[in-house]
């Protein structure tokens, strides 16, 4: 699984605990249903801090989502031309 952080940076891989968390956080998300705000309190409540040892927001959660759906579009659109 890579992420780019913006167009100048080269692709770089996610670790091993983002890959974990991204599944965590699809998992809570879409499969039980739950918002972006119930995701982050329960994230901060476990002591699950992000990637650089924060807590987590409204819009860290949303990022995170975002950026895989963004590269797994890319992906999409790479394999389809």
């Amino acid at each position: 699984m890579e992420f780019q952080s913006n167009k100048l940076i080269y692709q770089k891989e996610y670790t091993k605990r983002q890959q974990i968390i991204y599944v965590l956080i699809q998992h809570l998300h879409v499969r039980e249903g739950w918002g972006y705000r119930k995701v982050l309190k329960w994230l901060n409540q476990s002591e699950i801090k992000t990637h650089r040892g924060k807590n987590w927001f409204n819009s860290s959660v949303i990022s995170v989502l975002k950026r895989e759906h963004q590269r797994d579009l890319g992906i999409e659109q790479i394999r389809n031309q």
